[in-house]
């Protein structure tokens, strides 16, 4: 998706898509990590999309994959804010 404005009859585009991949996200796929709502499941980021982790239940495969923002996630239980 590419954004173009015009100021002082000079084009100038952004491209959105590039902005959001260069992003810094605190958790890497492959991490495991811990929900901050449920912190006895461990979970494996399977993706992270701007701003958004998909996570996949460790010890139960048969519960569904979830999504959770990065403030919702933790590193491990021990170090979740109360």
């Amino acid at each position: 998706m590419v954004v173009s404005l015009f100021l002082s009859f000079t084009k100038v585009q952004f491209n959105v898509h590039s902005y959001y991949t260069t992003m810094e996200n605190k958790y890497k796929e492959g991490e495991i990590v811990y929900a901050m709502a449920k912190p006895t499941v461990r979970l494996m980021i399977r993706r992270y999309i701007p701003r958004i982790y998909y996570c996949t239940p460790i010890d139960n495969p048969n519960l569904p994959e979830v999504v959770y923002f990065e403030r919702e996630l933790m590193q491990s239980p021990e170090k979740q804010i109360e």
